[in-house]
């Protein structure tokens, strides 16, 4: 079975559950991406992955992938700790009147 190099999914109640099945068939670095307004970078300059594209992404795009993901890569023992980061930093932004947030999780082959 060939697998894609990269792979992403929103945040939910099976994160857990869905990373573990992913390092079960050869995915081993993840990383929490933060997702809405005001959020994203721009698209690296020059680009690491095909031809680069300038793009304004929109709160209902999920910014760059692959090897442009701008977050910390980690292993799946990391990624508890990460996903709490990232929690603590939406429940803070909201707490100080910013726009809300949510998170996808990139992953990537081992």
């Amino acid at each position: 079975m060939d697998l894609l190099p990269y792979l992403s999914f929103e945040i939910n109640g099976d994160w857990r559950d869905i990373s573990t099945m992913l390092v079960g068939i050869g995915y081993s670095d993840f990383a929490v991406v933060r997702q809405g307004r005001d959020i994203h970078p721009d698209a690296p300059v020059p680009a690491l992955e095909g031809t680069y594209v300038a793009q304004k992404f929109t709160p209902s795009m999920s910014g760059s992938f692959g090897r442009e993901v701008s977050a910390l890569w980690m292993p799946l023992e990391r990624l508890e700790a990460g996903v709490a980061d990232e929690t603590a930093f939406s429940r803070a932004r909201r707490e100080a009147g910013g726009r809300p947030v949510w998170h996808d999780i990139h992953c990537r082959l081992g």
